[in-house]
């Protein structure tokens, strides 16, 4: 009995704070189009358009499916909310990147300080250190690629890059796996678009919905 109770109590805590996630991302994206004045908008998407329901019952059920999945792995209570606030900023990223294809700094920032502490917390000084150095590479190698690319315009989003660094400080040792992962799903994805017809060579991909297979590599180490 008090495991179900445990179990339900979780569930609508994460239910609740899913709920806030479409309203966390409408927020962002206003402030960041105040701040450029310009947003290379997705689909019409309007700064001032209100989430829809259902993005509200999708992030709903998710939170609630991560309060039952934190309850039955017996996760100790500070590892749960550091990764609850990663879980929070990565789901936030990937909303804004579907919308307007843009990550917003608040939500890297978010992740790289939690991420870091969840990282310290697993692997100690070490694990972050790891982290640290994946983090600079892969960062200088997207840094150096729009560089070279800079005439026909950036291979990788600054936002994506940001993103990037975040998950390399949040995953530690595991980061070279997610970003194998998360751009071995973006290839794929693209390939059965290019195969059905769905996509052309010029469209551009959000890169945060395949970054999610990379942060689940910060839940493997945590859980």
């Amino acid at each position: 009995m008090p495991f179900m109770v445990s179990t339900l109590f979780a569930a609508l805590v994460g239910w609740f704070i899913g709920r806030e996630i479409p309203a966390v991302a409408d927020e962002l994206l206003r402030r960041a189009y105040r701040r450029i004045n310009e947003v290379v908008l997705h689909e019409g998407w309007s700064p001032v358009e209100i989430a829809s329901r259902r993005e509200y019952s999708a992030c709903s059920s998710i939170g609630a499916a991560c309060g039952v999945v934190f309850v039955g792995s017996h996760i100790d209570a500070l590892r749960a909310f550091l990764l609850s606030i990663c879980a929070f900023a990565m789901a936030v990223a990937v909303l804004c990147d579907v919308r307007a294809r843009l990550i917003p700094f608040e939500t890297c920032g978010v992740l790289a300080f939690a991420g870091s502490i969840l990282q310290i917390q697993i692997g100690g000084f070490a694990g972050l250190t790891v982290g640290a150095v994946c983090a600079g590479v892969i960062m200088a190698g997207c840094g150096i690629a729009n560089r070279m690319l800079r005439r026909s315009g950036e291979a990788v989003g600054w936002g994506d890059v940001r993103c990037m660094g975040a998950l390399s400080l949040a995953s530690g040792a595991l980061a070279p796996l997610g970003f194998a992962l998360s751009y071995g799903l973006a290839a794929l994805y693209g390939l059965c678009g290019l195969a059905a017809r769905t996509l052309s060579w010029s469209d551009g991909m959000p890169m945060a919905p395949f970054f999610v297979a990379w942060f689940m590599c910060v839940v493997v180490l945590a859980l």
